[in-house]
């Protein structure tokens, strides 16, 4: 199956299997369970849904959530908070690591607390979430009622909860400004929607920092009692966070510390032993981890220029620590699959590569249709080999195409906007020359990507079923011979 056969040999030197290349050993296949980069289950302390037990770069942060969150502590409600900053921050890990902190004091002390994890991904309304939200609290989804029986059934299931009732509600700008179920969840309690004993609350979570701005007035004031901004992470930061990354996700890896007295020790994690928490290692040999600096990284697998060379590419792009988790995971999935013991500087540039060919792919897939109008023109004419295209010219063909999918059609400044827009994702190259013909700006554009990869990206779009980039590009090669 997958072009091996069940058959093997075991023989005096271990297990053999018959590929589809021949007999070799087990350890020599390809999907070998065997790593020699990687230590057993290490590999998941690198992807994304990993969330850390410890966050030392955002303790001020957490300290201030922790300030909203002491109420409920107290059996009362928690104060409404706002999360921003960019992606990679470690918003969501900050909110569930001190969530967690409050769960197990509630469980202590007896304290009636519920919380609530809810992703908006993919939810554009008030009426699909406070649908969700009942789903979640009370088990039943009553979608296709009207949007007050909906609230109704919320507020019954909070009340048949009862207690404090804090809901995180992560990627909340998905709501755009539909804010009623905003305006209503905050204000439950003093509106008598809820019964006395009830105390909700809303932690909401946002890489749109200007999104809260455009909140009707009432519902941002409501919504949010405090506002916790996530600054981008430096290069030390982020180096420090793949250190300690990389002491639980590679062999023979381990954290090199210093003590106030300038005494180095060695912080050694046993996945085998525990669950790679490196505050439980401190624990362990009595050591305040507040107290130390993390001075280097030893390890058998990872050249020393490795994670500062990480750390660097993410910080110079947007800070962010998901990004620099990926260049690391990336690198050394690139160092194995060459066959190669140890990761290495060249390993993390071609993995950089990797990546961002990815984030621009990923950028021209949820480009909005003006946005892939505004792509596939100039598209269509560097594949009629046409250079320094200015506007004028994307505008001749984004009209033709409008028509051919049937689609609005928006002014020439307008649908230069969308190509500024291009340029700021790395899609295309916009170049400013002297001055356009009125004396405003005059710009000439060209691909950043292959022609193919942005052909690849807009076939793939429903709205361009019809189009057919070679018959285009021959038929703007045409018109432009006759206007010869």
């Amino acid at each position: 199956m997958g072009g091996y056969s069940d058959k093997t040999d075991i023989t005096d030197t271990g297990v053999y299997v018959e590929g589809a290349h021949g007999v070799y050993p087990m350890s020599s296949s390809p999907y070998s369970t065997t790593s020699e980069i990687f230590a057993v289950g290490g590999e998941d302390y690198l992807k994304e849904g990993h969330t850390p037990t410890t966050l030392p770069e955002r303790e001020d942060e957490i300290l201030k959530l922790r300030r909203s969150l002491k109420p409920a502590a107290r059996g009362a409600g928690a104060e409404n908070t706002f999360l921003s900053g960019k992606a990679g921050q470690g918003k969501t890990a900050a909110a569930k690591a001190e969530l967690a902190e409050l769960e197990a004091f509630a469980a202590a002390q007896d304290l009636d607390l519920t919380t609530v994890f809810f992703s908006c991904e993919g939810i554009s309304s008030s009426y699909t979430l406070a649908c969700g939200l009942c789903e979640e609290l009370g088990g039943e989804n009553p979608n296709g009622h009207p949007m007050q029986k909906v609230l109704d059934h919320l507020w019954d299931a909070m009340n048949d909860i009862g207690g404090t009732i804090i809901i995180v509600l992560d990627e909340i700008d998905n709501l755009g400004t539909d804010d009623k179920i905003l305006y209503s969840l905050p204000r439950a309690r003093d509106k008598d929607y809820v019964n006395d004993d009830v105390y909700p609350s809303i932690i909401g979570i946002s890489n749109d920092l200007q999104w809260r701005d455009n909140l009707d007035p009432a519902a941002k004031d409501s919504l949010y009692d405090d506002s916790i901004f996530f600054a981008p992470y430096d290069a030390n930061e982020l180096r420090d966070i793949l250190s300690r990354r990389a002491s639980k996700a590679f062999r023979d890896t381990s954290l090199v510390y210093e003590t106030p007295d300038g005494e180095e020790f060695e912080i050694v994690v046993n996945l085998d032993d525990d669950d790679g928490s490196i505050a439980e290692s401190f624990d362990a040999i009595d050591v305040d981890r507040t107290d130390c600096t993390l001075v280097r990284i030893d390890s058998a697998v990872l050249s020393d220029d490795v994670i500062p060379l990480c750390a660097a590419y993410a910080a110079q792009d947007k800070g962010s620590a998901r990004q620099a988790i990926k260049y690391l995971r990336k690198a050394a999935a690139i160092a194995e699959s060459e066959g190669d013991a140890r990761v290495e500087e060249e390993h993390v540039r071609t993995a950089q590569g990797e990546a961002e060919r990815e984030l621009i792919i990923e950028g021209m897939e949820q480009l909005t249709t003006q946005g892939h109008l505004a792509l596939a023109a100039v598209t269509i004419l560097e594949l009629g080999g046409h250079s320094g295209i200015r506007t004028r010219d994307v505008y001749d063909v984004y009209k033709s195409l409008s028509d051919h999918i049937d689609a609005d059609q928006l002014a020439q400044r307008r649908m230069r906007d969308h190509l500024i827009e291009l340029d700021m994702l790395s899609i295309i190259r916009a170049r400013k020359s002297a001055s356009g013909s009125v004396g405003g700006e005059a710009y000439t554009f060209e691909l950043r990507v292959e022609p193919s990869t942005a052909i690849d990206v807009l076939e793939a779009v429903s709205r361009f079923d019809s189009v057919d980039f070679d018959d285009l590009t021959k038929n703007w090669l045409n018109e432009q011979q006759k206007l010869g």
